[in-house]
């Protein structure tokens, strides 16, 4: 993907730059939790899923379990060397902001439940993150709204915005 569109995605809050995005939630989530991420570099996040770690000596695939017979949601294994040692999120396609938090919120419930060291406030931390990018996203658009930003060059010509000189409206 072009990086320029990339980045007009996500200031516009649309396309693939969402599910990217969530990833980011997610890592609040995480480091609030004091779960490792699988990859260990930022620049190497995925857009479509994200890997936890569990503490050495519990293993992701009971965690796993408990979330399944506990509130009916399936989370990913970890595949050759990682298997039994992360669980994985995937946040791609029609995953919303309140899906996102749901999962979390699984996640956080069956990490208790199972037992699995951990500092609580992972949901907390990811919907902090995902407030205040709605906040941003609505001061954004609020902003552009007012220049005339998107909006049709009839419409922005009847305001004076964009327009190649004084505009008489009666």
């Amino acid at each position: 993907m072009d990086f320029g569109i990339f980045l007009e995605q996500t200031r516009r809050g649309t396309g693939q730059a969402d599910a990217f995005l969530e990833m980011f939630e997610l890592v609040d989530a995480a480091e609030a939790w004091g779960l490792d991420i699988v990859p260990e570099d930022p620049s190497e996040y995925s857009g479509s899923l994200t890997a936890l770690y569990t503490p050495e000596g519990h293993n992701a695939d009971r965690l796993r379990q408990v979330i399944l017979d506990n509130f009916d949601m399936s989370l990913g294994t970890g595949l050759g060397k990682l298997a039994g040692k992360v669980f994985r999120i995937g946040h791609l396609g029609a995953f919303n902001d309140l899906m996102l938090a749901g999962t979390l919120c699984g996640v956080e419930m069956g990490l208790k439940i199972a037992g699995i060291p951990h500092r609580p406030g992972g949901v907390a931390a990811a919907l902090e993150s995902l407030a205040a990018s709605a906040i941003g996203s609505e001061a954004l658009l609020s902003s552009e709204a007012a220049r005339g930003v998107g909006a049709p060059q009839a419409e922005r010509d009847l305001r004076g915005v964009g327009a190649p000189g004084p505009i008489n409206v009666r």
